[in-house]
């Protein structure tokens, strides 16, 4: 321990991000995560994101440009979870969208009935599930579809 050199603070290494609405969850999106001096993510760094009630998700840190893609607009955010350096999302909308680092959302699923996303999971191989009320849907990781109410989503129930 060098006594000469001031103590550093954790303080020093923390940035306070401001989101003006309601955080529904905060995650690193890319792959390692950076120093929130970083706008935009490169394959060896991260950026932080936090998926907003309001629809939106914000992505960049304190010190840099922050940008705020529109996912599940007026319908609200409800629930978010992170795989494989991107975010998850699931709306009032019906919808389950994913957000990666560059802020490119994609539609991944959507409830037949446009009812409201409960539950959102990931994995690392492209699989999803989700939840409406009593009624969870997932999606392997070659794209099919399968619901806990029928098992052959033929019906789309």
């Amino acid at each position: 321990m060098n006594l000469s050199q001031p103590p550093v603070s954790l303080t020093q290494h923390v940035a306070s991000l401001e989101a003006g609405e309601h955080v529904i969850a905060a995650a690193w999106l890319g792959s390692t995560p950076a120093l929130a001096t970083h706008a935009l993510a490169t394959p060896e760094l991260a950026i932080p994101a936090l998926a907003l009630s309001g629809g939106a998700v914000m992505l960049g840190g304190a010190s840099a440009a922050q940008v705020r893609t529109e996912v599940h607009g007026d319908a609200g955010l409800l629930v978010a979870t992170v795989a494989n350096g991107q975010l998850f999302t699931g709306g009032g909308d019906g919808r389950v969208c994913s957000v990666a680092a560059d802020g490119r959302v994609t539609e991944l699923a959507r409830d037949a009935k446009g009812g409201w996303i409960d539950a959102v999971a990931a994995s690392g191989n492209g699989a999803i599930a989700f939840s409406v009320g009593k009624r969870v849907t997932a999606r392997d990781d070659k794209g099919k579809f399968r619901c806990c109410k029928c098992m052959c989503c033929k019906c789309r129930c």
